[in-house]
């Protein structure tokens, strides 16, 4: 979910010429990950846990970073506020195509999944 949110913000702001500020962002965030790394992993010795642990406080710092480097650009300084009403508007018809769409990539996954599923229980006899 972290990725998703960090991901959009990027996508905002590549759109709005605003190349520098995501660099930046990432610049912080990976040498904050080298820093939690050394210390989740090698430090409190938690292997492969202090990894994730490591990750995901990485993502969080590179989203706030992204957010508070946003809210200090004067240009897009009025696109970034708290959705209101206006958000709402049109979301029915957005959901119309949305769910229907959202049904179909699923069913689509899981006939992959099943499929695997069933050719592991076929196997082949040595």
């Amino acid at each position: 979910m972290l990725m998703g949110l960090i991901d959009g913000q990027r996508r905002f702001l590549n759109m709005m010429n605003q190349t520098r500020t995501p660099m930046i962002a990432y610049y912080v965030s990976i040498a904050f990950h080298i820093l939690l790394s050394y210390i989740f992993v090698w430090k409190l010795d938690y292997g492969i846990l202090g990894t994730g642990i490591a990750s995901t406080l990485t993502n969080s710092i590179n989203y706030i970073f992204l957010l508070v480097l946003s809210s200090c650009i004067p240009d897009i300084k009025e696109a970034i506020t708290l959705p209101d009403s206006r958000a709402l508007s049109g979301l029915g018809e957005y959901l119309k195509l949305g769910i229907p769409s959202t049904v179909m990539l699923c069913l689509e996954f899981w006939v992959f999944d099943l499929m695997i599923l069933m050719a592991g229980y076929i196997g082949v006899k040595e």
